[in-house]
């Protein structure tokens, strides 16, 4: 009827040294597991990141090729130089420039961040009225359309 401590009926459960172990292990487990994992979300929003800034940058190209195509400049665009494009278009004037924090700007809006290179080129023959655009590193070249 009582129950000898040393009975053939053992009890039953985990010891506490047996859960600090376990848990020690799943631990050191996790830590080995997440740093591959850290560093492959950190890669994908750096991707994520450049694919943006590179959308961007295209866009601006594209929008200051269209603003070179129609603008209203008789003969050759006024302001085409290093960090800098001025034009005329609808009788009103256009300035994209790139700022000291590396903003392209179109009047007081921003076109696209983190530029470190803007160049605008008249290409030659001065005739032909071909302007090369330079961001970062793409770019584009754009006829000025006849008047």
């Amino acid at each position: 009827m009582f129950m000898n401590a040393n009975s053939e009926n053992p009890s039953r459960g985990f010891t506490l040294i047996e859960v600090v172990i376990t848990l020690l292990l799943l631990g050191v487990l996790s830590a080995f597991i997440a740093r591959p994992l850290i560093s492959l979300i950190q890669a994908r929003a750096d991707v994520s990141d450049a694919a943006a800034q590179h959308s961007e940058i295209e866009h601006a190209l594209s929008r200051m090729a269209r603003d070179i195509r129609l603008s209203d400049d008789s003969t050759e665009i006024s302001g085409c130089g290093e960090g800098v494009l001025t034009l005329n278009r609808d009788g009103d004037e256009r300035v994209y420039e790139r700022n000291e924090n590396g903003t392209l700007m179109l009047d007081d809006n921003v076109i696209a961040s983190d530029v470190r290179i803007f160049e605008c080129e008249a290409l030659e023959p001065a005739d032909l009225r071909l302007y090369e655009l330079i961001l970062n590193n793409s770019e584009v070249r754009a006829f000025k359309r006849d008047g």
